[in-house]
Order: structure tokens, then C-alpha cells, then sequence
């Protein structure tokens, strides 16, 4: 199954699905050395950074991190889910992040996070885990407060989880699609965005961790922590991270984004697809989106929509 891609903020046609999209223009172009050497001295800047909320999943300690552009330290660019009933879900949602001081940025849009409806052609989007910033513990118990009130299940109630790091204090709601939706609190997440980690189940890991070390040097991550039946990437200190899990059914249409260069979008396209992997929408511009948008899509082994965008601002 695939997934929904996302409209930027402020525009109309935020419902525009990324499912068959043709590609507008593009053409794969090899990407720099510059690109390649400033990749590489960002892996080399690991701290104890932000992490997917399991134990032992901890990142070796270093120097020397080079600050890229704004748009290049977000781990994720923006994350789509969809919804069976948008409204029954956007309100409780729009509520449930306003506790965290996330506001809405667009329509249906709060930062790196984005909601479209479900239909025939775009399923809704089961079995991923987001776990969003908050600002105090506080915070995490007024999130889950008002999820419970407005009639969600809880996966969780708020408390320290101290299994996953120092500190770690989260609270957890069930959405009506089943969605796993948490706002956690602790010293070491991620420092600016909307989103802290994911989790992403799958029905491979090496299969699916393969795939995503391949996207890893143009998307400005790499990995943290393997084991049996458990992966997590990394963007560095206070970015944010992803874990990969086969502990549950396989997340479905589910849509990731990272930020990066025209230059890694186009690596990224030509390697994934020579790799073997899905195309799902080859690099070149989106104007429908903003002028500059430049993107380019491959399904992951699960058949989840990733993205690596340019938006040249």
C-alpha cells in the first residue's frame, strides 16, 4: 500500500494526494563531493541525541558538528498520516497538540505534521507511532488529558519511562485509526521541530534497515543502534529519530520526508531505484506545491511513500 504525500503551508491544493503523482520535470544529476563531504561531517558530530523511546538505544558521544542550513538540521522535513474520518480526528488532534503549543501552521498542518483525508485510492494510514515534543511534564499530562476527554483510548498514562532514557517522562493515546500518538518530555529530545521520534513497525527490519541506509547520506541520518528485531536512525544531537520494530503488524500508508539538496534528491532517486526499490515519483519540480519545490519519491519495503524535497528557499 502507499501513502499520502503532503501540500506545504499555505496552500490550497493541500489535499493534492502524492499516490500516482507524474513528475513534472527532473533528471538525475551526480551529486556533489561537497554534498558528500558535508554528509559525512554531520554523521561525525553524534552525541547523545534524541532517541525512539526503547531501552538501551543510546548514540557514541563526539565533536566537530558543521551547523548546515536551517532546513538541513530538521530530521524530518514533514510526516503525513491519513484518516478514515477527518472529522473525527483533525478537532482531537488540533486540541490535543494546542497543549503542546503546536498550532495549526496551514490547513490541516501543524509544523512537520500533516493530516489528509482517507479514500478509495489512499488508505488510512495504521500502525506508526509519533511521539511529539512537549514542553514540561505538565504539558504531557494536559495532552493526554484532553485525548481521554475527547473519548480516545489511552495507550499509556503519563509517567516516567525510565527504560527508554533519564528523564523520559511520556503519556500515550490511541487514535481512531489506532495510531500511537505521544508527548513526551526529556532532557535530550530533539531541540526545535514538532515531531521528536518515530516508530515505524515493519515486516523485515534487515530489509527494511538496508533500505533506509541506503537513503541515510542524502537525507542527513544514519544509524544509531541495531539488534535483533529493532533498528533506530538518527539525525545527531537534538534532530530527532526513527525507529524500525517487527513487533506488531507493518505500518501502512504512511509518508516521511527529509530535507536535502536538489543534489541528494537526485542520488537518492537513482540509487534507490537501481537498488530495486519502488519508484513512486521521480525527482523534478512540484509548483503545485510552492514554486521551487523539488522533490523525488521511492516506496520503502513496507510500501510507505519516502521523500527527499528541496524547496529552495
Amino acid at each position: 500500500m502507499v501513502a499520502l504525500g503532503r501540500v506545504p503551508a499555505g496552500f490550497a491544493s493541500r489535499q493534492v494526494a502524492l499516490v500516482g503523482r507524474v513528475p513534472l520535470t527532473g533528471s538525475p544529476a551526480v551529486c556533489s563531493v561537497a554534498t558528500r563531504l558535508f554528509t559525512l561531517v554531520m554523521w561525525l558530530g553524534g552525541a547523545v541525541g534524541s532517541v525512539a523511546g526503547l531501552a538501551g538505544a543510546r548514540e557514541p558521544t563526539g565533536v566537530g558538528v558543521v551547523s548546515p542550513p536551517e532546513r538541513l538540521r530538521r530530521m524530518f522535513d514533514h510526516v503525513t498520516i491519513t484518516v478514515a474520518d477527518r472529522d473525527a480526528s483533525v478537532p482531537v488532534y488540533t486540541a490535543i497538540l494546542a497543549t503542546l503549543g503546536i498550532e495549526p501552521t496551514a490547513f490541516d498542518e501543524y509544523g512537520d505534521f500533516s493530516i489528509a483525508p482517507a479514500s478509495k485510492g489512499r488508505p488510512a494510514t495504521r500502525g506508526v507511532h509519533i511521539g511529539f515534543r512537549a514542553p514540561s511534564r505538565t504539558a504531557v499530562d494536559a495532552f493526554w488529558q484532553a485525548g481521554t476527554n475527547a473519548g480516545w483510548r489511552s495507550d499509556g498514562e503519563p509517567g516516567p519511562r525510565p527504560q527508554y532514557v533519564e528523564g523520559y517522562y511520556g503519556g500515550f493515546l490511541l487514535d481512531p485509526d489506532g495510531n500511537s500518538i505521544e508527548a513526551v518530555h526529556f532532557k535530550t529530545m530533539r531541540e526545535r521541530g514538532e515531531i521528536d521520534h518515530l516508530w515505524i513497525r515493519v515486516a523485515d527490519v534487515p530489509a527494511a534497515t538496508r533500505f533506509y541506509e541506503l537513503v541515510a547520506p542524502h537525507g542527513g541520518f544514519r544509524v544509531a543502534v541495531t539488534r535483533e528485531g529493532y533498528a533506530r536512525f538518527s539525525g545527531g544531537p537534538g534532530r530527532g529519530s526513527f525507529s524500525l520494530l517487527d513487533n506488531r503488524a507493518a505500518t501502512e500508508n504512511f509518508h516521511l520526508a527529509f530535507s536535502g539538496t536538489a543534489a541528494q534528491v537526485d542520488a537518492f532517486h537513482r540509487e534507490a531505484v537501481a537498488a530495486g526499490y519502488r519508484d513512486h515519483g521521480a525527482p523534478g519540480e512540484r509548483p503545485q506545491y510552492h514554486p521551487g519545490y523539488y522533490a523525488g519519491f521511492v516506496l520503502d519495503p513496507d510500501g510507505n511513500n519516502v521523500e527527499i524535497v528541496d524547496h529552495r528557499r
